[in-house]
């Protein structure tokens, strides 16, 4: 027996969290039965270096979306709420539990196992970044659905005050803006900057795309006269303010 296999058998936790990224369940549940409760505890609950990511099994199999396996894991009671440091999108989170893995790599299957296991739907990372976030983010209205039908706060700020709503606007999926509105998000909060979900929406060149649906979804209360006169100051001040949208088309273009 190489030096390899005798360090495994004396340190199963490795395997563990490897069976668990790769999806093989098989390896994870021999390994697990073979544990006693503390053993299996602190292979469950250790978080193990691989790259820029530092991950429980349970964080690691709901990133890479390994829905077998997270079932696995769940049965021998891993830490649901657990956090972890994972790599999504060249960019390295802290502080993600396995639901905000989950939704930010678009795996709707472990979104919703890990819901219906009672995950925290607005369980946030050290950015205070939320589930829904991150899928609003990548414009995944099946995930965005699901975390809002179940609780998700549709107006939740992260470090910068900016909501699932500005980022859905800003990267132009408006199919999760307008649901979103239509599910009682706030097209009116401002962010750190004092910026508005259409301050985003000009940013990107979602310029009239983004314009005519938030006027089509008036707020509740809230005057057609007074939401044109916004556009209108707002298209000013854009003008006036910004060489990236110095255009007099489309700053009138708000209205």
């Amino acid at each position: 027996m190489d030096g390899q296999s005798w360090r495994e058998l004396l340190n199963p936790k490795p395997k563990v969290y490897e069976a668990a990224r790769d999806g093989t369940v098989i390896v994870i549940s021999d390994v697990l039965q073979r544990m006693n409760i503390g053993e299996r505890s602190t292979a469950l609950e250790t978080k193990t270096k691989d790259g820029d990511q530092v991950t429980t099994p349970l964080i690691i199999a709901a990133r890479n979306g390994n829905l077998d396996s997270v079932k696995m894991l769940l049965r021998y009671k891993a830490d649901i709420e657990a956090r972890g440091t994972v790599k999504v999108d060249d960019q390295v989170i802290e502080g993600c539990t396995p639901l905000w893995a989950a939704a930010a790599t678009g795996h709707l299957g472990v979104v919703e196992l890990l819901i219906e296991r009672n995950a925290d739907v607005d369980g946030r990372t050290l950015t205070n970044s939320t589930p829904l976030r991150a899928a609003a983010y990548d414009g995944r209205l099946d995930i965005v659905s699901c975390l809002v039908e179940n609780g998700a706060d549709v107006n939740a700020r992260n470090n910068f005050e900016n909501t699932p709503l500005m980022v859905a606007c800003y990267n132009g999926h408006m199919n999760v803006v307008t649901y979103l509105i239509k599910r009682g998000a706030n097209m009116d909060i401002q962010d750190k900057q004092g910026n508005t979900v259409l301050h985003y929406a000009v940013e990107r060149g979602h310029f009239e795309d983004s314009a005519n649906e938030l006027l089509a979804l008036e707020t509740v209360g809230a005057q057609k006269e007074k939401r044109i006169e916004g556009l209108e100051l707002l298209g000013a001040d854009y003008m006036l303010t910004s060489l990236d949208v110095y255009d007099i088309e489309k700053a009138f273009g708000l209205t």
